[in-house]
């Protein structure tokens, strides 16, 4: 049997889910046992590294994959943020057909193999896995194509990706396309499914010798479950073999389409303490009467080595809320930062709230950068909103959670 890499980007092709609903679809992709995870390329370096700095301490078994472009710096700031991850990737990602290059990277055909031959070196210094994917490859000129592969593999990049991003092939037409091509690293299909052919596409190219298959739920890709589903049914014929867990894998599906689903528009209280509001919503800038009062934090982070020789990082958080005129102080552990921080403030007020959202609204630029966080709490079906900023986004997110304490407790003291 021929065993098949499974890549999932979900996490990549959704950007606008909330930092919460990222960390659940990771959750479930992991018990889904899927090979790989591909998070979004870093934008936002302070939010996008801080969810992947998340991610790498609570993805065990599968390989985190953060895109880079076509810069050194962007590598670098990459691998600074994935590093801890238990199995890190590095992925080059970069448009090849003639339009792409000039007129969206700015860059010349005959300038290309060097650039990439320049990242992927960088990328191979600094993580010991590294892909190359070729954006549009079915469009780019087939001599330049394999100029550049070769570029990309002998500069260090273990793997590539060959991907048909228009959904311009048939099935037969993508089998042609990657056996005329000459790669000695493994090859992962990524087909758009905008014809609804992306998945016959990737089965036709594993016959033609590719040893992977991209997916994604809410996006133009394969499904994770249309793909286990061949693998299910004609794996054995076609001496296919795959690590997905069969057993649960639909309900995973099912739970990550819920996660991917519009979110309901609530429209929050211009009153807080308003019972009868399914939103209750507030921020800092409300007038409502501080209950808990943040005096200070202190975050550790505890790297731990497992049998195998890998590092795990835990968090762990040291809290002191001003309740009632009376310091006090938590102290509890977590997966990352934020979780570590929250559960410390459970810790003091004795109580857990349903974290129902926590999203990183902005963050600024310049000397004085200040990142901006919105959490909710769900109590008894209500929903309780409370934002904060500050010059780090965990500041942030505490911040925003003490907000959203507080409206709780106005409500209580409000009946």
């Amino acid at each position: 049997m021929k065993k098949i890499t499974v890549s999932d980007q979900t996490l990549r092709l959704n950007p606008s889910l909330s930092f919460k609903d990222k960390l659940e679809i990771a959750r479930e992709l992991g018990t889904a046992r899927v090979d790989v995870m591909e998070v979004q390329p870093i934008e936002d370096v302070k939010a996008d590294s801080l969810l992947i700095r998340t991610l790498s301490s609570m993805v065990a078994d599968s390989v985190l994959s953060v895109p880079v472009g076509l810069s050194v710096s962007e590598a670098e700031t990459a691998w600074e943020a994935v590093k801890d991850a238990a199995k890190p990737r590095l992925c080059v990602c970069v448009p090849l057909s003639p339009a792409t290059m000039e007129y969206v990277c700015g860059v010349k055909p005959a300038k290309m193999p060097e650039l990439v031959a320049s990242v992927v070196s960088r990328c191979a210094e600094l993580c010991p896995d590294v892909e190359f994917s070729a954006l549009d490859a079915t469009r780019a000129e087939p001599a330049f194509l394999q100029t550049i592969l070769d570029r990309a593999v002998s500069s260090g990049a273990g793997s590539v990706s060959l991907c048909d991003s228009a959904g311009i092939m048939l099935p037969d037409e993508f089998a042609a396309f990657i056996a005329s091509l000459s790669v000695n690293v493994p090859v992962s299909a990524e087909c758009s499914d905008e014809l609804g052919l992306g998945a016959a596409c990737a089965f036709a190219a594993l016959g033609a010798g590719a040893a992977g298959i991209k997916t994604a739920a809410g996006a133009s890709l394969p499904s994770l479950d249309t793909v286990a589903a061949v693998f299910r049914t004609r794996g054995d014929r076609l001496g296919y073999d795959c690590s997905l867990d069969m057993t649960v894998l639909n309900r995973s599906v099912k739970n990550i389409h819920t996660l991917l689903a519009p979110a309901k528009s609530m429209l929050p209280s211009s009153s807080p303490h308003s019972a009868s509001e399914t939103d209750a919503g507030g921020d800092e800038d409300t007038p409502v009467p501080s209950t808990y009062k943040l005096k200070s934090y202190v975050i550790n982070i505890i790297t731990n080595i497992s049998a195998d020789g890998a590092d795990h990082n835990d968090a762990v958080a040291s809290v002191v809320i001003e309740q009632d005129g009376e310091d006090r102080r938590g102290l509890s552990g977590g997966n990352g930062p934020i979780d570590a921080a929250f559960s410390a403030i459970d810790q003091i007020i004795g109580r857990h709230y349903e974290l129902d959202d926590f999203r990183i609204k902005s963050v600024d630029e310049g000397r004085e950068a200040a990142g901006s966080a919105l959490v909710k709490l769900r109590e008894r079906g209500t929903l309780y909103t409370g934002s904060g900023r500050s010059s780090d986004i965990v500041g942030a997110g505490i911040r925003a959670y003490l907000a959203a304490l507080n409206n709780i407790a106005w409500e209580e003291r409000s009946k």
